[in-house]
């Protein structure tokens, strides 16, 4: 069983029209010359005013008005460019017809433009000389398009990430819990972390190999803004013209990556008990922090301190899920830990059964002993740190010696 829901002014729009063609009989010709015209301004209105509301181009902080205009000036720039096309279309096809080849090479240079992105510049041009290929010019061609792949399950963005870190092999398990545990309350202080659950070792299962040096931490963020139970952004009373330090929703300031507070434009009104009020005309309050403003003055606030922001270190705010990333991977270090390659949960299941190990790319190494296994792979790393197209803190070799081991000699004799 599966339902289809649509909103109830879909259901006004067929309505109307089937209205009109019971009644179209009946319309004076005049009106019904004007018809057509009406239809595409309302429906021109109508798509603006979706648009708006549901693609929010401008982000919801910026408000209506601003999103609004925005998709007004996109959709009517687009209808714009048709009508100019349309008046010039027989100038346009002429100067065309006159100069064929000139315009066969621009749908040909896009079609292999496209080609190229879909299937890689290899597949176009594997066939040329090594010496072309590696030239200055083709070289950096071929890198900008190495193809879309073939992975079957596109990315997704889970909301949350899994954070696996390992600590030297021949750390004890106490030594190793309380990694996880301060890792675990470092992550917690982030504000836009939800909740955090960590695990080290192997489940009680012959299939977990993983030792007690392995650390996996779950950690849920929080969304961009505050919602409902059915995921639509809530919003609230807002005083754009006042200045206020930018707080939680218990009304808690929280701090900038220095530790302390810091001043936003705008005030959410609250009621006697420090809560949110909920207004249909509000703003939608975020719950990721926004960036840090050096210049931000306001008269509006009587102890509005505007020696707050300045003289402060310019900060961008979180904006993106990578932000959040970035600030658990500064906040998850510690000695003798290393630090974690970007996954999540269950995009991680699938790389580790694709790749067999806890990363997208990786190298495996095989040596005569563990010894120089290791001594490689650790050379491996500081060359693969040094390379500008990889993140540093991603490129992670496997620490194998030195785990503790019980060795047990049996006295054949004496068990016969």
């Amino acid at each position: 069983m599966a339902a289809i829901t649509v909103k109830w002014y879909l259901g006004v729009i067929i309505a109307l029209v089937g209205a009109y063609y019971l009644i179209e009989s009946r319309i004076p010709q005049n009106i019904r010359n004007v018809v057509p015209f009406l239809t595409s301004v309302t429906a021109i209105l109508f798509v603006t005013v979706v648009l708006s509301n549901h693609w929010v181009p401008m982000g919801p902080e910026q408000g209506v008005v601003r999103n609004l205009i925005f998709v007004v000036l996109m959709i009517g720039g687009l209808l714009v460019l048709f009508q100019v096309f349309m008046r010039f279309y027989e100038r346009l096809l002429a100067l065309c017809l006159a100069h064929k080849t000139i315009f066969m090479s621009i749908p040909l240079a896009i079609l292999l433009l496209g080609g190229m992105t879909w299937l890689g510049f290899d597949s176009f041009f594997g066939w040329l000389p090594d010496m072309i290929r590696t030239s200055r010019i083709v070289s950096p061609i071929a890198n900008r398009f190495p193809g879309l792949g073939k992975e079957f399950m596109p990315p997704l963005d889970e909301g949350s990430y899994l954070y696996m870190p390992t600590t030297m092999p021949h750390a004890s398990i106490g030594e190793a819990l309380d990694v996880l545990q301060k890792q675990d309350m470092a992550f917690r202080s982030i504000p836009e972390i939800e909740s955090v659950v960590g695990k080290l070792g192997r489940a009680e299962t012959p299939l977990d190999p993983a030792p007690v040096s392995m650390i996996e931490t779950v950690i849920n963020y929080k969304s961009r803004y505050i919602v409902d139970k059915s995921g639509q952004r809530m919003t609230f009373k807002f005083d754009e013209d006042k200045t206020d330090l930018f707080r939680d929703p218990d009304g808690v300031p929280l701090p900038a990556p220095d530790g302390q507070p810091y001043y936003v434009q705008g005030l959410y009104i609250r009621d006697d008990s420090g809560r949110l009020i909920p207004d249909r005309k509000g703003k939608p309050f975020r719950l990721w922090r926004p960036a840090l403003d050096l210049d931000l003055e306001s008269d509006q606030v009587p102890d509005f301190d505007s020696d707050l922001n300045s003289g402060r270190k310019a900060w961008k705010g979180i904006q993106k899920p990578d932000d959040i990333w970035d600030t658990i991977v500064k906040a998850g270090k510690i000695p003798g830990t290393t630090s974690a390659p970007k996954l999540q949960p269950i995009a991680a299941r699938i790389v580790m059964l694709q790749s067999g190990m806890r990363a997208p790319m990786g190298i495996k190494v095989k040596g005569p002993s563990l010894e120089a296994i290791e001594k490689v792979g650790l050379q491996l790393e500081q060359f693969l740190k040094n390379i500008p197209a990889v993140e540093p803190s991603a490129v992670i070799a496997d620490r194998i010696v030195g785990k503790p081991y019980l060795e047990i000699d049996i006295d054949r004799k004496a068990i016969a």
